[in-house]
């Protein structure tokens, strides 16, 4: 399986950009959300809980409660 990425969101100053990857297999799917964003001069991939990944607003709000680790 290949995951396919899809873009979804892209805040205004481009320094954070929320995808959606989806594979399709004959066992089934997959489904995930990572937030690309640009942190300390840095760009950085957090992997974001799916019920936190609606939108950039709430995948901030989730990775500051964990202090922007991306614990997978």
């Amino acid at each position: 399986m290949h995951r396919k990425p899809a873009i979804a969101e892209v805040n205004d100053t481009k320094d954070r950009v929320l995808v959606r990857f989806a594979a399709y297999g004959m066992s089934g799917s997959f489904h995930g959300t990572c937030l690309y964003a640009l942190k300390d001069g840095e760009w950085g991939c957090y992997t974001i809980k799916p019920s936190s990944s609606e939108t950039i607003a709430t995948v901030g709000t989730w990775l500051n409660k964990r202090e922007w680790e991306d614990r997978g």
